[in-house]
């Protein structure tokens, strides 16, 4: 009888921990772990420096580096109705991209990017700091932006140390669009000297639905 117990407490130890590792599954965003690498995933709401910003601006605009090398761009929206803050990491190819009120100083809207494109949740604020509208980038995107790192991976391309220079000619590019479907548009530098390597992966199934090589122009705009 004994036995036929503890084999009763086995199988329910086995299917408790078996439910919460499928919840965890369940739960955990690729898109999420994705945006943490990001040197920008904590931001925050901290307000803009519009004090410094008309002390040290160079014209409309405002630059310098912080003590971990981040590099900050602070200038005037369109219409000169709100201010815009860049930070960025060279090298990285992410970018926060803050809105702030030009009453206030106070965040409006904070979107990440990765190659410039939009990813994860754009959050727009009121003046107050309460959140009046979310966009999931990524949401038209199943096969996420980690899904497509692995994909290139498997193909030898590490996105995160590339062992090709970061020319914008000759580097590594990523770009989506839902035009006319889900897509990510994918180039790199190709075997053949000024040839470019360039896949397109369906954004929901992950299939390969374009690969060839490609000539690129130089510098100069020649062929």
């Amino acid at each position: 009888m004994k036995q036929y117990i503890l084999l009763l407490c086995f199988i329910i130890i086995a299917i408790s921990i078996y439910a919460i590792a499928k919840k965890n599954t369940m739960q955990s965003n690729p898109h999420d772990t994705f945006i943490e690498k990001s040197p920008f995933a904590d931001i925050g709401l901290a307000p803009f420096d519009r004090a410094r910003f008309e002390k040290e601006k160079d014209g409309d605009v405002l630059e310098y580096t912080l003590d971990d090398g981040i590099e900050v761009r602070a200038f005037m929206g369109s219409g000169n109705e709100y201010y815009v803050e860049w930070r960025e990491k060279p090298g990285s190819h992410f970018r926060v991209a803050r809105e702030f009120y030009l009453e206030t100083g106070a965040v409006k809207r904070i979107t990440h990017e990765w190659f410039g494109n939009s990813v994860g949740i754009t959050t727009e604020y009121d003046p107050t700091g309460q959140i009046v509208k979310e966009v999931d980038n990524d949401a038209p995107y199943p096969f996420s932006y980690t899904d497509v790192i692995q994909l290139l991976k498997e193909r030898g391309v590490d996105v995160w140390n590339p062992s090709f220079g970061e020319d914008s000619f000759f580097g590594l590019s990523m770009s989506r669009t839902t035009n006319p479907s889900p897509q990510y548009i994918v180039s790199y530098p190709a075997r053949d000297p000024g040839m470019r390597h360039v896949i397109i992966v369906d954004g929901v199934t992950g299939a390969i639905v374009v690969e060839n090589d490609e000539s690129i122009k130089d510098k100069n705009g020649i062929e």
